[in-house]
Parts: C-alpha cells; sequence; structure tokens
C-alpha cells in the first residue's frame, strides 16, 4: 500500500492554561476561526496568487500541492505570557500573540500562544470587539507560522495588507483604522523559531 499525502489545509488544536481560561472563554467561535486559518493558508499557499506573494526573502513562493499548516492554539493568563515574552524575546511584560514556528512550509507547524486578559484590554483601548481582535491577533500569528514578517516596512506593508484581506472576508473591519496593533497602542507579537 502507498503512503498517502496529508490533505492540504488547516489542522487545529485548541489549549487553554488552568487560570479560568478554559473554552468557554475563547472569544470567537471555532469554526469562524478555521476558516480565517484556511482562508490565510488558502491565500498565501495554494491559492491563484500564490505565486505573487513574496516571502521575507523576496523569493516567489512556490505552489505545495501537499502543503500543510499544522497550529496549535493556547490561551494564556498574564504570568505565562509575560514568562514566555521574557524568555524568548527579552521583554519582561506580557503581550497578545506569541509565535513559536517549528517547521516551515510545506508542512509548517506552529503554537501560537494568546494573551487573553491583553486582548481584551487592546480591544477596549482600540474600541474593537474582543473577538475582532482576537481574530486580527489569529491571522498576524498564521502569517508569521506561513513565513511571514515584519521587520523592515515592505515586510509590514505585505503582512498588514494580507492581514486587511482576510479580515475583510470575515466582514471585520481594517484593523489598523483604529491605530497600529504594531507600535503605540498594542505590543506586537513576534515569530520566535525555538529549533535554529
Amino acid at each position: 500500500m502507498l503512503p498517502t499525502r496529508p490533505r492540504p489545509g488547516v489542522r487545529l488544536s485548541l489549549q487553554w492554561d488552568r487560570s479560568g481560561l478554559g473554552p468557554a472563554r475563547w472569544p470567537v467561535y471555532r469554526a469562524r476561526l478555521e476558516r480565517l486559518l484556511q482562508t490565510a493558508f488558502n491565500q498565501v499557499v495554494a491559492g491563484d496568487k500564490a505565486n505573487q506573494v513574496v516571502n521575507p526573502a523576496g523569493k516567489k513562493r512556490p505552489a505545495a500541492k501537499a502543503a500543510s499548516l499544522e497550529l496549535t492554539l493556547r490561551m494564556v493568563g498574564t504570568e505565562e505570557s509575560q514568562a514566555l515574552n521574557r524568555q524568548f524575546r527579552g521583554k519582561d511584560s506580557p503581550t497578545n500573540v506569541l509565535t513559536f514556528g517549528y517547521e516551515p512550509l510545506p508542512r509548517a507547524t506552529a503554537d501560537l500562544v494568546f494573551c487573553l486578559p491583553v486582548l481584551i484590554k487592546e480591544a477596549q483601548q482600540q474600541g474593537k470587539s474582543v473577538g475582532d481582535h482576537f481574530l486580527h491577533m489569529a491571522a498576524h500569528g498564521a502569517l508569521h507560522a506561513l513565513g511571514f514578517d515584519h521587520q523592515t516596512e515592505p515586510e509590514a506593508l505585505v503582512m498588514e495588507d494580507l492581514e486587511r484581506a482576510l479580515l475583510a472576508r470575515l466582514g471585520i473591519p481594517d484593523p489598523y483604522a483604529f491605530g497600529p496593533s504594531c507600535g503605540k497602542l498594542a505590543p506586537c507579537s513576534t515569530s520566535m523559531p525555538l529549533h535554529v
């Protein structure tokens, strides 16, 4: 029997810490989150414009027929977020989302660690719903997992345009119309490979 190739797409696992941020506290329905992540994957990897999207090195991305994205999303409290941010980014404060990329495309694997108290505070400061802000940060983290970054202005513009397009498909307003999430109003996540 021949081995079967995994179907292109997104596999998702949800986890939460023991600080009362259980599944009932996730700010959006799982189906909406899965739709967003599948759309991000399709737009970046399997969509018609896949070869028009450049990666951070400026090279065109190959369309990967058997590509996949496996994400574990973990919701944590401020203590765990602060500890992870201090350990992996050298910043001694909690942050909205951290992306831990383990494998690149075509079989991208990553953990996205969200801090719900930070997301709630940022959403209130920016006049957004917590659900919309969570989906924005999920799109942001997923794009990091798919190889995008925002260390330079051109990289940031590509990421922001992709985020806007993904969120618009869900009827979510431009997240940058309220102010940049990477800067004055909110600390931004960063992509952090744990294995170099």
